[in-house]
């Protein structure tokens, strides 16, 4: 049985893991990613930013990182997008990221449906 890694992308230097012990997940910084080296098999952290999803012209790996998600999100491959890589999937997957009116930081309470499909259907790389 092949070893899953998880592997963090770092969009920001500034930006780390906080306190997720990196013991055993790899980092690596999204401008430095040859794209197509990355397995869809392993599990990633898509880490925040200052930037927003839409800033493709400052940050153009943005670009190339949402054309990555688009190829393996349908793959099944298990991705936890935080702030920035949540936009990032979102954009990549049809939605639309977008600077609010209002700067949204800091705790927010979440409510949780452990209830439905994404916790009880297995991912099509899990089926077989």
């Amino acid at each position: 049985m092949e070893t899953k890694k998880t592997i963090a992308i770092i969009n920001d230097p500034q930006v780390t893991l906080g306190s997720i012990q990196p013991n055993d997940i790899d980092q690596i910084f999204a401008w430095e990613i040859d794209w197509k080296s990355l397995s869809p098999k392993d599990n990633y952290i898509i880490l925040g930013g200052h930037m927003g999803a839409y800033d493709t012209e400052e940050f153009p790996y943005l670009t190339s990182e949402k054309k990555w998600l688009r190829k393996v999100i349908p793959l099944g491959t298990k991705i936890l997008g935080i702030c920035l890589g949540a936009q990032l999937i979102a954009d990549a997957m049809g939605g639309k990221a977008y600077l609010s009116d209002e700067i949204e930081f800091g705790f927010k309470k979440l409510e949780f449906h452990n209830n439905c499909l994404l916790y009880t259907s297995p991912s099509p790389r899990d089926r077989g």
